[in-house]
Parts: structure tokens; C-alpha cells; sequence
């Protein structure tokens, strides 16, 4: 998501609390959001129609008397006839959330005080939770992104993914801020989570254990031949600083060709991805447009001094927003490749209001949308790769229920993913649909004798928590990365 303007009361890893994109953890402290882009200004100059008793102010118009007329009588009724007495607060914030919902924009959302200081007063717990970007989506929580090394990553959760319910508790008709504060918890609390995939009928169950999530942002190494790689996780407060120090460190290295990876990073500040396009575009071309109502759209170009090297970029479903401007940005102002898996398509801006309000509130509003330096929105198609490429297929399996052991003739999503593995690691059950047949009973005895575990043919906690080691040692080596592998392919051609 993309803020900017405006004062920021709490920012949520990758994103702001009160957006309708929010990460289930927070970090502190306040701070202000920043932005390169040039936003229209408000005209302030005033005037007034006599004919209908409107205020307008620039092309903002405020209600009419007979408006605010018409809302309080509409209050007055229902305060002294409801059958039941009413909560006044609660009355005014469902006034500002139904306005809200005609907009139809889930990322334009309201905070009142008391979901503010809920979100503010807990410091410890900023940096603990399950690690995941989240939205709304005709009222239903869905996953932007796993944060990489987080609880939810671990255990399999994915972009487009929805959360259904926690512990049991369903999420159905609750507020965003109201459906995090489920999700949100302390360090090695579980939260056991519904979920809808898109690929499956059924629901799924993850169990996830809540944890500290890392907070560096910024990961680099010097590959073979020369090729270097940053990762970045999320674009924060710290990473523009962070991404120079590493790519510096890697050029003093005779780094030749550069990948970066945005793969799960749901995006982040603004300022912060323009920064760093500053430093790999060439001065003079355009990183981004913007566009605000039907404005002309604002190209921002990059003030250098850029690089010379061939560049590469990383790609998947849960590269969102910021990671969306820096793919594109690459790609059609820097020669570069992308390479992966088409992106998440996030393609707003907001910014944030909250000293308009005296009692703490907090509203955040779309106020424009951003293009690719091309000029095309990416909002809700995404960014396809120039070179497509799927990982292995258990590197998308989720973690399996210990709850209960399956055995022969069981039938459900947690055998097919236990099947998955079986193939992965060299195994043959026989099929991937999740029936357990006899022969996935062998290939599960046969992994059983290997790594000297009870040979029960049967999926027990011992059994499944072992296939889960196994498949992850391969997950970590950079060989069956087969989207990495192929972008040091293309920069190696390149620097050759």
C-alpha cells in the first residue's frame, strides 16, 4: 500500500493500521510519511451559495443545513423511539462507516479513537503476531502477503488466501481493524485459522504459534559470476538506507549483474521505493505516474544517478504495491527482466487525515491511483513476468493438522499435501488428490524406515513434523529455486 502526506499514528509493518491493506503486527514509533509525488493542493478559496445554503470550498461541498438537518432528525428518532436505548458513539461511527461504504473502496477506511489507542497502547506486542498483510474483499479478510520467515509463511498461508475465522471465532461482518485485533496476539499464542483458498472447495485449517517477525528489511549476497542479490521484505522506514549500504558493499565486491527480490513483499512507503529507483534508474527517466481524479497523470522521474549493469527482478502474488513500482520501474525504465509469477495488482495511493479530528480519529482515504512509467494501471490485473516460472510444487504446500492421524482410505487436503511432499523428496504415493491409497501407505512407510521412525504406514504427529524438516531443507537450497535459477541465467547472458 502507498501513503503519503499527512502524520502517521501507528505504522503497521509494510503499511499503515488504518488502511484497508494491514499487516497483523506493528512497529513504533510515530512518525511522518513522506512522498516525492507532488499532490494537488485543496483550494481554499471559499465561497458560498445563497440559493441552497451550501458551503463550498474549492470543489469540496460540504453538507447543507437541511443535510445535517435531515441526519439529526433521522438521530433524534432513533435515540427517543428504538425500542432499546442507543450508544450515541456507536450511532456517529456507523453514520461515517456507511459513507464510507458507498465509496466501494476497501482501501478508504475510519478509525475511531478508541481502535487507535487499542492498536497504540501495547508496545510490546508491535513487533509480535503472525507476520501477514491482509485486506478487505467484499467484507472478507484476504491475505496480501505472508511476511518471509513469519508465522504465516511457515505455516503455508498465501496471497489471495481468506481468513475466514480465529480460534473459532468467525471474522464474518467485522470491521478490518476489529478482524486484525483477532488475529493479533502475544508471542507463542496460537491462533488456529479458517481458511478459503481459491483453488480448493473445502476450507482449510493453518495453525499458526505467534512470534517476534523480524524487522530487517533487507537481504544481500554475492552469487556466482559475480551476481549479486538483494532481497527486500517490505519497503520501511530504514530500507532505502539499509538497500544502499548492501548494494555498495556488493559493487565494492565486482558485483557484474544484480537480482532483486520483492517475492512476498506486500510494499510499503511510498518516498522509500522512489529512493531507491533514484539509485538504479538512469537521471531523466520516468519511475512512476501518478494520477488524481482526472488530472493529468504526474510522471516523477528518477534524479540518478542509476546503474549500468544488467538487473533482474523477482516476482510473485504477493508482491504488492511499492514491490509493484519497483518491478515495473525496472522493467520499462532500466531494460530489466522480471521474472516469476504475475504480482498481486495494487495500484492506489492513500493518504492519511487525522489532525482534522479532535477527539483522535483517523481516516484514510484513496486520493489517486499510480501507473506504471508506460502509463498502465496495474490495479487488480497485476504485472505479468517476462519469464514465467512456477517453484516446485511443495514449495506451495501448507502446514499439515497434528490433530489427527490419517491412515489408509482417509480423504483430505492435508494427505494431498503430504503427497506433494512424498513426491518432492523422492517418494511415489502414487497420486496427489489426497486419497490415501496403498501406495501412498508404502511411499510412507518406506520414509518411515529411512529416517528410523516407527513404520506405522500411518500420518502421526512424529511422521508429519519429519516430512516437514525434510521438505524445508530443500525448500532452503538455492538450487531448487527455479525462479532464481532462471534469473541468474538471464543476467549471466546479459553480463557475457
Amino acid at each position: 500500500m502507498l501513503f503519503r502526506g499527512r502524520t502517521v499514528i501507528a505504522f503497521i509493518v509494510v503499511t499503515l493500521i488504518a488502511s484497508c491493506i494491514i499487516t497483523v503486527m506493528m512497529i513504533g514509533p510515530k512518525g511522518l510519511l513522506l512522498s516525492t509525488i507532488d499532490e494537488p493542493q485543496e483550494n481554499v478559496n471559499n465561497s458560498t451559495s445563497a440559493n441552497n445554503n451550501e458551503l463550498i470550498v474549492g470543489n469540496t461541498t460540504e453538507l447543507t443545513e437541511a443535510e445535517i438537518g435531515k441526519i439529526n432528525t433521522v438521530y433524534r428518532i432513533i435515540n427517543s423511539k428504538f425500542m432499546t436505548e442507543v450508544d450515541r458513539k456507536e450511532i456517529l461511527n456507523g453514520a461515517i462507516q456507511g459513507m464510507l461504504s458507498v465509496l466501494e473502496d476497501p482501501f478508504t477506511t475510519y478509525m475511531d479513537p478508541e481502535d487507535t489507542e487499542r492498536f497504540d497502547q501495547d508496545v510490546d506486542s508491535f513487533f509480535t503476531g503472525i507476520g501477514a498483510e491482509v485486506s478487505l474483499d467484499n467484507g472478507k479478510v484476504i491475505v496480501i502477503s505472508p511476511i518471509k520467515g513469519s508465522p504465516a509463511e511457515k505455516a503455508g498461508l498465501r496471497p489471495k488466501d481468506l481468513i475466514l475465522s480465529v480460534n473459532g471465532e468467525s471474522l464474518e461482518g467485522l470491521s478490518l481493524t476489529d478482524a486484525v485485533m483477532k488475529i493479533r496476539g502475544p508471542k507463542g499464542t496460537q491462533a488456529k485459522l479458517e481458511i478459503q483458498r481459491p483453488d480448493h472447495q473445502s476450507t482449510i485449517e493453518l495453525i499458526l504459534v505467534r512470534d517476534e517477525i523480524d524487522l530487517e528489511t533487507v537481504f544481500s549476497e554475492l552469487l556466482e559470476d559475480d551476481i549479486g542479490k538483494i532481497e527486500i521484505r517490505q519497503f520501511s522506514l530504514h530500507t532505502v538506507a539499509s538497500f544502499e549500504e548492501q548494494l555498495l558493499d556488493l559493487e565494492s565486491k565486482g558485483m557484474k549483474g544484480l537480482i532483486i527480490d520483492v517475492r512476498n513483499n506486500p510494499g510499503g512507503y511510498l518516498h522509500g521505493v522512489i529512493d531507491i529507483l533514484d539509485v538504479l534508474i538512469p537521471r531523466g527517466h520516468v519511475t512512476l505516474q501518478s494520477q488524481y481524479r482526472e488530472d493529468p497523470p504526474i510522471k516523477t522521474v528518477s534524479k540518478g544517478p542509476g546503474r549500468k549493469y544488467p538487473m533482474t527482478v523477482l516476482i510473485n502474488g504477493g508482491s504488492a504495491s511499492a514491490s509493484e513500482i519497483l518491478a515495473a520501474a525496472i522493467q520499462q525504465s532500466a531494460n530489466g527482466k522480471l521474472v516469476g509469477e504475475k504480482t498481486f495488482g495494487k495500484g492506489t495511493i492513500q493518504t492519511q487525515y487525522d489532525r482534522e479530528f479532535i477527539d483522535g480519529s483517523q481516516l484514510n482515504i484513496s486520493i489517486g491511483k499510480w501507473l506504471t512509467p508506460n502509463g498502465k494501471w496495474i490495479h487488480e490485473k497485476g504485472i505479468s513476468p517476462d519469464y514465467e516460472i512456477r517453484l516446485p510444487e511443495y514449495f506451495y504446500v501448507s502446514l499439515i493438522n497434528r490433530e489427527n492421524i490419517w491412515k489408509l482410505s482417509d480423504n483430505n487436503d492435508d494427505i494431498k499435501n503430504i503427497q506433494i511432499i512424498l513426491y518432492g523428496l523422492g517418494y511415489d504415493p502414487g497420486r496427489k488428490d489426497g486419497y490415501f491409497s496403498v501406495q501412498t501407505q508404502t511411499a510412507l512407510k518406506l520414509f518411515q524406515e529411512k529416517l528410523k521412525l516407527n513404520i506405522t504406514g500411518e500420518l502421526d504427529v512424529e511422521t508429519i513434523e519429519q516430512l516437514e524438516r525434510e521438505i524445508i531443507q530443500l525448500m532452503v537450497k538455492s538450487e531448487n529455486d527455479l525462479q532464481l535459477q532462471e534469473a541468474i541465467r538471464i543476467v549471466r547472458e546479459q553480463i557475457e
